[in-house]
């Protein structure tokens, strides 16, 4: 019996077909496939709110009302936000004075060094001098931080260039950048702590200069003359004077000589009082004359060095790890002294390798150490054998030295027949003198 119902319209079934297909797969097949159909509209929904709170509280939304006529009674008008035109305006404001205070310390000090750099062409030695002489004060003229506009993507922020000062890269080249074109006409300058880092100053003239904490870091000076320079307490470390750079007769009281190339290099007569030599490049370099009181050449490489006539050679801090292979002329008892410090004799490539495996040991045992010392509570007593006697020695002879020795019985190879941890020796050498920083020496 007909009830009525008349035929269902095509498009229907298909649309119920379809629905019930989807309603048949996995929850998350079905909401990826409903996220899919609504990933565009909510990415374009996203974007506009972006760039509609990017219109309205930029300032730009305000600056498009300033060229239309403002409606101010209308119950709708509402004033856009002008906070950010305010902010970045101060800081426009501020950048351009900081910028002008950065500008005018740099020319300040350009005009100062182009006075020097004018009058050096002087045929007067004395007044070429006194004119070199005002270089490292120009060096340390501090100016402001230069002020970034991009930070923090570029270097110092807005404020910093109010709050501090340091010394400027820019009066640094140009000071090394004079030096540099003057090198064969150095002779005797007073260069006091001067900065020369990384500069190019090959062959050129120092004799007799005076070069007072000097920082020739990393400087390339190869056939450099230094005959009779006075580098006291300067910072030589990591300098380059290979290819038979001339120091004879230089003084390097106190200074800093840490990992310098100094093969081949002319040293005869020079004196290294306290130097600090660790790891510095001495083969085959000439080292006759030289005095070692209190250097310290620790990882040392004199290999083929020539030693004739160095004196106080019993009087080095340290010559730990250093290499004495086919050293030239040694003193009568060095070798074997210097052996019984911690010398090695091994050919350069294998010396190398023990170096670095040294540094690395070293690296390692400094770590356990530091794990052990937070893990004991109390550090046990290490027994102490008697310290030797110091010998006097008279009002003419070179000052005494007293080596104390605290000490433990240690087995040459640490955990072989023995259950107790190896200790490492603490050795304190205490000088017996009152001189001055850099007072008299031997």
């Amino acid at each position: 019996m007909n009830i009525g119902i008349g035929p269902v319209p095509a498009a229907r079934i298909r649309r119920e077909i379809h629905i019930a297909g989807i309603r048949r797969k996995h929850p998350t097949e079905a909401s990826a496939t409903m996220m899919k159909k609504l990933h565009p509209m909510q990415l374009l929904r996203l974007c506009y709110r972006i760039l509609k709170i990017f219109w309205d509280y930029s300032g730009l939304k305000h600056v498009w009302e300033m060229a239309r006529f403002e409606k101010v009674n209308h119950p709708d008008h509402e004033r856009s936000p002008s906070l950010f035109l305010w902010v970045f305006g101060i800081y426009a404001a501020l950048f351009g004075i900081a910028s002008s205070n950065y500008e005018t310390a740099l020319d300040r000090a350009e005009n100062r060094l182009s006075a020097v750099a004018a009058q050096l062409s002087t045929d007067n030695q004395r007044a070429f001098k006194k004119l070199f002489a005002q270089i490292p004060r120009i060096q340390k003229i501090r100016t402001p931080l230069q002020p970034s506009l991009f930070y923090p993507f570029e270097e110092h922020f807005l404020l910093a260039s109010f709050l501090y000062r340091e010394e400027n890269r820019e009066i640094l080249g140009w000071t090394q950048e004079i030096i540099e074109s003057w090198r064969d006409n150095l002779s005797g300058v007073n260069l006091a702590e001067v900065n020369l880092s990384e500069a190019n100053l090959g062959k050129a003239n120092f004799s007799d200069a005076i070069l007072y904490k000097a920082n020739l870091s990393g400087a390339h000076l190869q056939e450099a003359n230094l005959v009779g320079a006075r580098l006291w307490r300067s910072n030589l470390s990591g300098v380059n004077l290979e290819g038979g750079a001339d120091l004879s007769r230089a003084e390097f009281y106190a200074a800093n000589l840490s990992g310098a190339l100094l093969s081949g290099a002319n040293l005869s007569g020079a004196d290294f009082w306290r130097a600090n030599l660790t790891g510095a490049i001495l083969d085959a370099a000439n080292l006759s004359g030289a005095r070692f009181y209190g250097a310290d050449l620790s990882n040392a490489d004199l290999w083929g060095a020539d030693l004739s006539g160095m004196s106080h050679w019993e009087y080095i801090a340290s010559i730990e790890g250093a290499n004495i292979r086919r050293i030239q002329s040694p003193p009568e008892g060095f070798r074997e002294w210097a052996l019984q410090q911690g010398a090695v004799e091994m050919d350069p490539d294998a010396w190398r390798r023990f170096i670095q495996s040294g540094a690395k040991r070293a690296a390692t045992v400094q770590t356990s150490a530091i794990s052990v010392s937070t893990s004991v509570a109390a550090p046990t007593p290490v027994s102490t054998s008697t310290p030797t006697p110091i010998p006097t020695s008279d009002s003419t002879s070179a000052p005494a030295s007293a080596k104390v020795t605290l000490a433990a019985e240690i087995p040459d190879h640490p955990g072989e027949n023995s259950a107790t941890p190896a200790i490492s020796v603490l050795t304190m050498t205490q000088d017996i003198h009152l001189f001055g920083p850099l007072g008299p020496h031997p």
